[in-house]
């Protein structure tokens, strides 16, 4: 397969087969504690990754939530020097889910990565689900790389308790829209209180890998996410 081409490193797929998550390519495997105090080399900027519908209003919004420059790494600071070229090669790792207080239990989620080979064919890989714990539970943490010149997004299929299903595609560089840069990145939505996407820049950050939105006050905040972090290399 051609470089451009989607580079499939899964090391965890799902309930059911999953195997461990291993670390991408130069980094080490962190832990869900937050970073010091002391250091707080991060910045919260949230952006928001234009989506394609398919079918339906998808209640779900994902964002570039933060930078966090401990968990991200390759964001290199040279002094008096120009910045490197960033690699259009990322190593993606998607790692917690997180339930909300009151939010839809029993809904589905499925998510596909989707890439345009050398020449131009759309290729999908189903990689990531949520189900009841009857039906299968939640897939495990994986770890796979891209390309920017041939990802081309995230299709995500949701189906709430009744069976009725919505789906969008968040698209990316391959697809028409902005590139995967390094980052913290959320899948956020429905709310239980308004079955609409939450206003992700409303919450803070924690800092912490598996559950990087913050709550707002005692309660959980009522909505579901997926997080997980891209790792950029500077060449």
């Amino acid at each position: 397969m051609d470089r451009r081409d989607f580079l499939w490193t899964v090391s965890a797929a799902g309930v059911g087969g999953a195997a461990a998550m291993s670390a991408p390519r130069g980094t080490s495997s962190r832990s869900d504690k937050a970073p010091a105090k002391a250091s707080p080399q991060y910045e919260v900027a949230v952006q928001n990754v234009a989506a394609q519908s398919a079918r339906g209003g998808l209640p779900f919004v994902l964002s570039r939530f933060a930078n966090d420059y401990v968990q991200v790494m390759g964001q290199k600071r040279i002094e008096g020097r120009p910045l490197a070229t960033l690699s259009p090669i990322k190593d993606v790792v998607f790692r917690g889910f997180v339930g909300g207080a009151g939010a839809h239990a029993d809904d589905r989620i499925d998510i596909a990565a989707i890439h345009r080979t050398r020449d131009g064919a759309l290729m999908r890989h189903e990689f990531w689900s949520h189900r009841t714990q009857r039906l299968g539970g939640t897939s495990a943490p994986v770890t796979f790389t891209i390309h920017d010149d041939a990802f081309v997004g995230f299709d995500v299929l949701h189906t709430n308790a009744q069976g009725v299903s919505t789906q969008a595609t968040f698209t990316f560089a391959a697809g028409g829209g902005t590139l995967l840069n390094p980052g913290i990145y959320v899948l956020a939505g429905p709310r239980a209180a308004t079955g609409l996407p939450p206003e992700l820049e409303r919450y803070g950050y924690t800092g912490l890998p598996r559950a990087p939105v913050a709550q707002q006050g005692l309660v959980a905040n009522d909505f579901a996410y997926l997080s997980f972090v891209v790792h950029g290399e500077w060449v």
